[in-house]
């Protein structure tokens, strides 16, 4: 009988290689440690509102437990439509136009998964919440990344013009940006929709034609670990058979 030995082989992807552990995760562990205030993490010290939870005991009681449709129940797009509709001025086909996701991490890598492609390039502005740069990572994609400038954390115009190429399939934007808390002034965001119609790239979240949103609703009612968000997309882009599960 022969002795196994250890594999000398890496068992850690090696995109997985390229980022590290979650910086949320981190801190968290370190305040705890200490006792130390975690700034790193949101903690909502209020209760969840009464009418959300006896809904949620109401749906309990009458056994709605099945997977729902894999894009999000349907009453849910449909509501989420009539906000789009009164709070955007958006008209959006909820059948075909509205995918419902568990949160917007997953939101987001369902949309890069469904867009880009091995050998494209996606932006990232810098600093960013730190989902980003690995999002494009585990799509095969290249992260070029265009850092904003305190102390207005503004972008340079021409540095941003230079990181877009015929490789560029996307650019992220997180508006108000996490966790600088810095919001795009509307000259700027239509600086950013020309380099993308010029080059025939796709913005993620933001409000443009032929762009993906994602909205996370969760968090100002202290029910964060319901995660719920929906991304108003493309009919093309919302139809693409990618991981998308509503539990």
């Amino acid at each position: 009988m022969t002795t196994p030995t250890a594999s000398k082989q890496s068992r850690v992807s090696h995109k997985a290689s390229l980022f590290t552990e979650s910086v949320i995760r981190e801190m968290t562990r370190e305040a705890l440690k200490y006792g130390a205030v975690n700034l790193s993490q949101g903690f909502p010290d209020f209760a969840a509102p009464d009418d959300i939870k006896r809904k949620a005991m109401q749906a309990i009681e009458r056994d709605v437990n099945q997977y729902a449709i894999t894009w999000g129940a349907k009453d849910f797009r449909d509501a989420i439509t009539q906000k789009t509709k009164w709070y955007l001025g958006l008209d959006i086909d909820p059948e075909t136009e509205i995918t419902v996701t568990c949160g917007s991490t997953e939101g987001m890598i369902a949309a890069m998964m469904a867009t880009v492609d091995p050998g494209d390039e996606v932006i990232v502005f810098e600093p960013f919440y730190e989902n980003y740069a690995p999002d494009a990572i585990l799509s095969d994609a290249q992260p070029r990344y265009v850092p904003l400038k305190a102390p207005e954390w503004s972008f340079d115009q021409q540095e941003l013009r230079a990181a877009f190429s015929e490789k560029t399939k996307a650019i992220i934007i997180c508006n108000p940006n996490n966790p600088t808390g810095k919001v795009f002034r509307r000259d700027e965001m239509e600086f950013i929709a020309g380099l993308c119609q010029e080059f025939d790239a796709l913005a993620s979240p933001m409000k443009f034609t032929n762009t993906s949103s994602i909205h996370v609703p969760e968090p100002r009612f202290n029910i964060s670990r319901w995660r719920r968000s929906m991304a108003c997309v493309s009919e093309q882009s919302s139809s693409t058979p990618c991981p998308r599960p509503i539990r």
